[in-house]
């Protein structure tokens, strides 16, 4: 009985080892491209688009919060090359873009922009500037 109990799972080997399934360190997640360049994700935000791996946690027709699961740096550097700002403050965990539009952006719009280090992840603010009244001309007498 225990030769025919042997037989029957010697049977059901194979010469061949059934293949591993890919573990974690084997797939790997979308990654910034070339060096430290990340790529455009699908999040558009006020026109501009965000990049990969970017959340909306909240927004409005006049802010914005995003989150990225990338480094700071990764997406401050992101966010510089798609920006025209009238100032730039950079600092050791934010980099604030005062007065800016968005390039490739057609809007006479213009917002303030806070890239910031969280613990795990990046917080982008977009928040759009009220518009400067301009003066109403007198009427002509």
């Amino acid at each position: 009985m225990f030769v025919l109990w042997g037989l029957v799972a010697l049977a059901g080997c194979d010469d061949e080892a059934p293949l591993p399934l890919p573990s974690a360190s084997v797939v790997r997640p979308p990654s910034a491209g070339e060096g430290d360049e990340l790529p455009e994700g699908t999040l558009v935000v006020f026109g501009l688009r965000m990049p990969i791996r970017s959340v909306a946690l909240d927004q409005s027709s006049r802010t914005a919060d995003i989150e990225v699961s990338f480094p700071f740096e990764q997406v401050a550097s992101y966010m510089r090359k798609r920006i025209t700002a009238k100032s730039v403050n950079v600092g050791p965990s934010a980099t604030v873009f005062d007065d800016c539009t968005f390039v490739g952006v057609d809007s006479p719009d213009r917002y303030d922009v806070t890239v910031r280090a969280l613990t795990n992840e990046t917080r982008i603010t977009l928040r759009k500037r009220r518009p400067v009244a301009q003066p109403v001309p007198a009427p002509a007498p």
